[in-house]
């Protein structure tokens, strides 16, 4: 899932807020709740419930590192911050 994101992340100064709204738009596709609860996600076929769950933490350490930038102005890479 990870690697999806990778192309987002050459344009720096628009990362990661363009990560975190392409996962959100995501999250809105598959109707999956916002905020994390997987109980609510109403999956279509294609999607299974470990690509939701995946969907739930990359799009929270999205989040994350959003702050890290507006907060502290550090720029972290998703996969350095997840450490994949």
């Amino acid at each position: 899932m990870i690697g999806a994101f990778r192309s987002l992340e050459v344009e720096r100064a628009k990362w990661p807020k363009s990560g975190l709204d392409f996962a959100e738009q995501l999250i809105q596709a598959i109707k999956l709740n916002a905020d994390s609860s997987l109980d609510v996600c109403h999956l279509q076929q294609s999607v299974t419930n470990k690509q939701c769950e995946e969907l739930v933490v990359v799009t929270n350490s999205l989040r994350e590192l959003q702050q890290l930038k507006e907060n502290y102005k550090i720029s972290v890479t998703l996969a350095d911050f997840m450490q994949v």
